[in-house]
Formats: C-alpha cells, structure tokens, sequence
C-alpha cells in the first residue's frame, strides 16, 4: 500500500458505478478494475444482457484462485531460495576452514 492520503476513485465495474476510497494511484486502481472487467466479460455467457451476479462471483472466484496460486509459487520460491542461501553460507563456512 502507499503512504498517500486516501483519495475518492469512481469505478465501473460490470456496469455498475463504484466510488471506492484508497491511497493508492487512479491510474493503478482503474487498471484493476479494467482487469476485472475483462474476467468478468469472458465468465460472460454470450447471450445474457445483462452481467448476473453468478458471472461475477465466478470471475472473483477465478481471481481468487489465481492470487492463492501465486501466493504458493512465491512461498515455494521463498523456501528455495532459502534453502539455497542456507546452502552458500554453509559451502563459504567451509571454505573458511579450509583457507
């Protein structure tokens, strides 16, 4: 999150106008409701008129699931590259002994 105060931002998000207050930049915000947007759009059936309530919590399902996923891959790459570190710190101790 960022230091700045929190401004107002109006969204439009699966037709429906939202003002929404946050500090971070509108330009970022805008881009994630755009993102959302397009998730949304293609959970779409094609011939509904309307955006129904179903589409939007599949599409937030689906993004729930994608942040969850990314989440574990960065545990994993944490944990590995954790282990690795742990790994040179030991090879450099015993260089040191044997220096």
């Amino acid at each position: 999150m960022s230091n700045q105060q929190p401004k107002k931002i109006t969204l439009n998000v699966a037709g429906q106008t939202l003002q929404v207050m946050t500090p971070l930049e509108e330009s970022y915000v805008q881009r994630i409701a755009g993102h959302l947007n397009r998730r949304i759009g293609a959970m779409r059936n094609s011939t509904d008129d309307e955006i129904s309530q179903k589409t939007i919590l599949l599409a937030a399902l689906d993004l729930a699931e994608e942040v969850m996923s990314l989440n574990r891959q960065l545990r994993d790459l944490h944990r590995r590259n954790g282990a690795r570190a742990r790994n040179e710190s030991n090879s450099l101790t015993v260089l040191d002994k044997i220096g």
